[in-house]
C-alpha cells in the first residue's frame, strides 16, 4: 500500500497515485473517462518524473486537443524557461508537423512545409474535382 502522505500531497486516489508512480522505463497509456481526473494524474507523472530525475527534455505528453495541451502546460507552468529545458506537452498533430518541419526531405518533401488552413483546404478540393470531373475520370 502507498504511503498516506503520499496521497495527501498529490489530493489523488490509490488507483491515480499507482498511475502517477508506474515504473519508468516501461509503456503506459493512460485511458478514462470524462472527469476522471486524467490532467491531474499526468500532471502529478510529469512532477514526479521530474523529482525521479528524469530529464525535462526527455519527457513529452501528447494529447489529441489544443484545450488538453493548453491546460497541460498551464497547470505544468510550461512555456516560461527554454524549451530544451522542460517537458514538452503538445497535440499529436503539432508534435508530428514540429518533427516533419524539422527535417522534411526525410518524409519525401520540400524543405518549406506549411499546414493548410481551411480555405487553403478548399481551393485545393476545389482544383481537384475539377480536375478529376464529377465521374471520377481525369480530364
Amino acid at each position: 500500500m502507498l504511503a498516506a502522505a503520499v496521497l495527501d500531497r498529490m489530493q489523488l486516489n490509490e488507483e491515480q497515485t499507482l498511475a502517477v508512480q508506474h515504473p519508468q522505463g516501461e509503456p503506459s497509456v493512460l485511458i478514462a473517462g470524462a472527469g476522471s481526473g486524467k490532467t491531474r494524474v499526468i500532471t502529478e507523472r510529469v512532477k514526479w518524473l521530474l523529482e525521479q530525475g528524469v530529464l525535462p527534455r526527455r519527457i513529452v505528453v501528447i494529447t489529441f486537443t489544443n484545450r488538453a495541451a493548453n491546460e497541460l502546460k498551464e497547470r505544468l507552468e510550461l512555456g516560461k524557461v527554454s524549451i530544451d529545458k522542460e517537458p514538452r506537452a503538445s497535440t499529436i498533430h503539432s508534435l508530428a508537423l514540429s518533427g516533419i518541419r524539422k527535417n522534411p526531405k526525410a518524409f519525401g518533401l520540400a524543405d518549406k512545409i506549411t499546414p493548410l488552413d481551411e480555405w487553403d483546404q478548399s481551393q485545393l478540393m476545389k482544383k481537384v474535382i475539377e480536375r478529376w470531373g464529377r465521374k471520377g475520370t481525369k480530364k
